[in-house]
């Protein structure tokens, strides 16, 4: 059926307004001739399909039988929407970009396809060959739901989700730029060394295969990286493990005297095994909760400030005198004594005492109410020990 560009207009103010008006939720599957639907949905079809009506009204149709083929789908959410159907290859310019491509099936291959930051979660049919896309460049996708047939030589795979994926095996040496940095590999499997490999920024939880040592990887760096699921066969003298997480890694051994820069700021030590004093040592808002060995002298930290640092599983040896201890968290810690009226400028908001031995006054503390009340307990407790001691200590001298 062809009508007249005025007519179509028409048709399309209508449609565009049912739409907009429409707040129920079965898709709605219009009884009209494909092709005057394309036109009434697109413009410039001549040269290339462009959505008219705003996207998210268009997702209220049911697309069942409606074709993508010469249409632009970059950047384009599917999320929500019925009987879509896409192939790669006849799609506007085989352009993909940032596309969201939930609820839609895949029919037909991504050769010379751009797939740059596409999600492909929620999709179904998607097998993709990482030498054959456009580019080699997988920067950014989300791979969820997506089988992989083909090897990642040469391919870019910077901020790339795997999540989810199937068959992706990677060797390090072979990627573009031996660069990984920031990307998820949960179910990848490796095959090869991480040796000049950028792991900064990596999530390795739920991969297989990842040994590394911490002496070969690109500048020695491994902030931000979380390391699940990882083994180490190395030292990490001089390594940057800043804001790094440990946690379900194997095979640690650290020595906080010889890291980058003496810096352990916000690193979460979880399986970790500690050799060294802390001397010197950037702790602010580390965890130590399920690391081995740690022997805290609170006075030989850098700047006296231990802000926001867990210190389960720890053993402290020292006074607290003008140490920072805002946010500080004790609990499971060993041997904590804290003088309230001799920490730094008497602050003490956001403190978990648990664990610890207090004393002092809370006169002129800066503390909150929770605070409080964990000290509260903590004395409590304390008063009940020397009742208990006291009664014993009375009990011998009656038995005697």
């Amino acid at each position: 059926m062809k009508l007249n560009k005025e007519s179509i207009k028409e048709l399309r103010n209508c449609l565009e307004e049912e739409l907009e008006n429409y707040k129920g939720k079965e898709h709605i599957k219009l009884n009209i001739d494909s092709e005057l639907l394309r036109n009434i949905l697109l413009e410039d079809i001549d040269i290339g399909g462009y959505f008219v009506i705003p996207f998210n009204l268009v997702k209220k149709l049911d697309l069942t039988d409606f074709s993508f083929d010469g249409i632009d789908i970059v950047r384009k959410d599917f999320t929500g929407s019925k009987g879509v159907v896409i192939n790669p290859q006849t799609v506007l310019d085989k352009d993909m970009d940032f596309t969201c491509l939930n609820n839609t099936t895949i029919e037909g291959s991504f050769d010379d396809v751009d797939i740059d930051g596409t999600d492909f979660t929620g999709s179904k049919g998607a097998v993709i060959n990482p030498q054959t896309i456009s580019q080699k460049n997988l920067h950014g996708t989300i791979l969820d739901d997506v089988t992989i047939e083909g090897s990642f030589d040469g391919v870019c795979i910077e901020s790339t989700n795997f999540t989810g994926s199937k068959g992706a095996i990677i060797d390090p040496q072979t990627i573009y730029k031996k660069n990984m940095k920031g990307t998820v590999l949960s179910d990848v499997t490796f095959d090869g060394s991480f040796d000049g490999v950028d792991i900064s920024g990596i999530d390795f939880t739920g991969s297989k295969g990842a040994v590394i040592d911490p002496q070969t990887i690109y500048k020695k760096n491994m902030k931000g990286t979380v390391l699940s699921d990882v083994t180490f066969d190395g030292s990490f003298d001089g390594v940057d493990i800043r804001w790094a997480n440990f946690k379900g890694s194997k095979g640690a051994v650290i020595d906080p005297q010889a890291i980058y820069d003496k810096d352990m700021n916000k690193t979460v030590l979880t399986d970790t095994t500690i050799e060294g004093t802390f001397d010197g040592v950037d702790i602010r808002g580390t965890n130590f909760t399920g690391s081995k060995g740690a022997v805290i002298n609170p006075q030989e930290i850098y700047d006296k400030d231990m802000s926001f640092t867990k210190l389960t599983d720890t053993t402290i040896d020292g006074s607290f005198d003008v140490v920072y201890i805002r946010g500080t968290d004790f609990t499971g810690s060993k041997g904590a004594v804290i003088n309230l009226q001799k920490i730094y400028d008497r602050i003490a908001i956001g403190t978990i005492f648990t664990d610890a031995t207090v004393e002092g006054t809370v006169e002129n503390v800066k503390i909150d109410e929770e605070g409080l009340k964990q000290i509260q307990q903590i004395l409590e407790k304390e008063e009940e020990k020397v009742k208990k001691l006291k009664k014993e200590i009375r009990k011998s001298f009656k038995n005697s």
